[in-house]
């Protein structure tokens, strides 16, 4: 250690003080550790070059020498930064996989809350006394629904978008039968060939139903809507309901209580998809749910997710 403190601080030595300093500062300071290691074979080049051009050949050997020393002391910092910047991007995406699976699986049970299953299947078999036929085509309905919700919600994260509102128009017939001519639909489809995360329509429309159209007295219209918005497609969903005094905080936390499954809608389409949503209601009035999604999500998760995993 003498040694090398003797021989850093004699005169002449600028060139060793300088990589010293410029080594030990980007290993420390510098936030970005594959630069950082760049930056390090950068200088050591440049301050090996100016030795070889300016010392005698005794100097530059013992520089050399304890430039190398300070460049393999700063190489390993450098080093453990980037290892521990790669284990903490690593752990920080399987959180949000296991959050994005949690509020996933959150969404399926709602929806297949045992007090609709119970209405559904009293209606059926109501409707099999007075018309046998519409009665098959609301079991078939019916199966369709619970198969598409169970095998789609648990083997994707992203969907099509025409296959979500395929799965939506079986929960819609279902409901159809329980209140008839009070529930009308209206579709203004523009676009179809987007991607969304999986169960992102149906809860909407499910609180239409329920919240809105379900308690108004003589029922009501939903509208489902696309339509392309620059870079983005939006999608909303609006009815003439009863509507209710919008308070964000307060929806929250009324979500697992009566509201189906808003908070994780939102929470999907903003970290899923880099999405918004945006809910406006009044009383007496309606209410309008606004879904905007980039046209071009990424590609890497479509293909690690779209499939049957």
């Amino acid at each position: 250690m003498l040694f090398f403190y003797d021989t850093i601080v004699q005169r002449n030595d600028i060139s060793v003080l300088l990589c010293a300093a410029l080594l030990i500062t980007g290993a420390i300071f510098d936030s970005y550790p594959t630069d950082t290691l760049l930056f390090l074979i950068l200088t050591f080049t440049v301050a090996l070059v100016g030795e070889a051009y300016l010392a005698p050949t005794e100097i530059f050997w013992r520089d050399l020498f304890n430039c190398s020393i300070m460049f393999l002391a700063s190489f390993y910092i450098s080093v453990t930064k980037l290892n521990k910047k790669i284990y903490i991007l690593i752990k920080e995406e399987k959180e949000q996989e296991k959050m994005v699976k949690e509020a996933k699986t959150q969404v399926i049970l709602n929806q297949l809350k045992p007090h609709f299953l119970y209405n559904t299947l009293s209606t059926i078999r109501i409707l099999y006394r007075k018309d046998p036929e519409k009665a098959d085509e609301a079991m078939d309905n019916f199966s369709n629904y619970l198969r598409s919700n169970i095998d789609t919600g648990l083997s994707k994260n992203y969907i099509i978008f025409f296959e979500e509102i395929k799965n939506v128009k079986y929960y819609l017939d279902l409901e159809k039968l329980r209140f008839g001519k009070k529930l009308n639909i209206e579709y203004d489809i523009k676009e179809m060939n987007f991607y969304l995360p999986v169960l992102t329509l149906q809860p909407i429309v499910e609180n239409a139903v329920k919240h809105g159209v379900g308690n108004k007295k003589g029922g009501g219209t939903i509208k489902i809507s696309t339509f392309s918005d620059g870079d983005n497609v939006v999608l909303e969903v609006k009815d003439n309901g009863v509507g209710f005094e919008y308070n964000k905080s307060e929806l929250e936390n009324d979500d697992k209580k009566s509201h189906i499954g808003i908070s994780s809608v939102t929470e999907r389409i903003e970290i899923m998809v880099g999405g918004t949503v945006n809910i406006k209601s009044e009383v007496n009035v309606g209410t309008t749910v606004t879904i905007t999604i980039p046209k071009k999500i990424d590609e890497a998760k479509i293909d690690e997710y779209i499939g049957i995993r």
